[in-house]
C-alpha cells in the first residue's frame, strides 16, 4: 500500500515528519494538529489592521503563549525573534498567522485581548457597535 500524499498546506506542516510512514488521513491529523484555513472576515480583519498592528504591536509578549500553546514552533518563534526590526517581526508574524488557519487567529486575538486590549478592540471594530446615535440625549424618551 502506498502513501496518501498530503495536501499542500498539510505538507508545510508536517515538513519534519517522515511521509513514507504516513498511510492515511487519520495519521495525519493525529500528527499534526489540523488547520482550517481563514475565514474571509477573519482575512479582512487582519489586513485592515496591518498597518496600526505593524505600528505598535510587540510581538515578544504575543509570541510565547502561542509557542507554550503549540501554535508556533520553537523554529518559527526563533526566526521572528531573530529579525532585528520590530516592524519586520511583527509583519512576519502576521504573515504567519494568516497562513496557520483559524485556531491560530482565534489564540492570537484571545492572547491580544489579555495583553493589548486597544489593540483587540481595533481589530474587532468595537466602535462601529455603538454609535451616539442610539443613545437619547436627557429628557428624551423613546417610549412616548
Amino acid at each position: 500500500m502506498h502513501a496518501v500524499r498530503p495536501r499542500p498546506r498539510e505538507w508545510v506542516a508536517i515538513r519534519n515528519v517522515d511521509l513514507c510512514c504516513v498511510r492515511s488521513r487519520a495519521q495525519v491529523r493525529s500528527i499534526v494538529k489540523m488547520s482550517t484555513p481563514l475565514m474571509p472576515s477573519e482575512r479582512l480583519c487582519l489586513k485592515r489592521t496591518r498597518q496600526q498592528l505593524i505600528q505598535t504591536l510587540d510581538v515578544t509578549s504575543i509570541l510565547p503563549p502561542l509557542r507554550a500553546a503549540k501554535y508556533f514552533t520553537d523554529e518559527e518563534e526563533q526566526m521572528i525573534l531573530n529579525d532585528p526590526r520590530r516592524r519586520d517581526r511583527v509583519a512576519l508574524f502576521l504573515d504567519m498567522v494568516a497562513t496557520k488557519g483559524t485556531e491560530t487567529f482565534k489564540a492570537f486575538s484571545d492572547v491580544l485581548a489579555d495583553q493589548s486590549p486597544h489593540l483587540f478592540l481595533i481589530m474587532s471594530e468595537w466602535d462601529k457597535e455603538d454609535t451616539f446615535d442610539s443613545i437619547d440625549p436627557p429628557g428624551v424618551s423613546r417610549d412616548s
